[in-house]
């Protein structure tokens, strides 16, 4: 079962997060395509002519897309490597504000509060959007 975890700046307190939400889902990723692959869909076709950006180790072929009616045309992927992880990535496609959102594909540890607050100020820095997909 899938369940997503979106934090709000409520103006409450400081640590709020805006700008980042992070799905969480059981099962290995490809699996979980057909819930995630709407979602990227109605991004690709945001009016904002920035990309859409996936950074991660599962790509998508032009066949994900056609299915689920995805833009590939405005789709970025990024595979990590040994010298840079995806929050490495991530972090710097934020801040270049180049993409209108950004969404990486953790391994299944959990992103740390710090470092969700530094994808915060870096997606504030951009002016864009971050979703984080991690499995368990």
């Amino acid at each position: 079962m899938a369940t997503a975890q979106s934090q709000i700046n409520t103006g409450t307190h400081s640590n709020a997060v805006d700008r980042v939400s992070e799905f969480i889902f059981s099962g290995e990723p490809r699996q979980q395509f057909s819930l995630l692959l709407p979602v990227l869909s109605h991004l690709s076709h945001k009016g904002d002519s920035r990309w859409l950006t996936c950074i991660g180790t599962s790509f998508l072929s032009k066949k994900d897309c056609a299915d689920f009616d995805l833009d590939w045309r405005r789709l970025l992927q990024v595979l990590p490597s040994s010298r840079c992880d995806v929050f490495d990535i991530a972090t710097r496609a934020l801040t270049a504000g180049k993409s209108h959102t950004v969404v990486c594909f953790a391994s299944s540890a959990a992103i740390s509060q710090q470092q969700l607050l530094v994808l915060e100020q870096a997606a504030r820095v951009g002016e864009c959007r971050c979703i984080v997909v991690r499995y368990r």
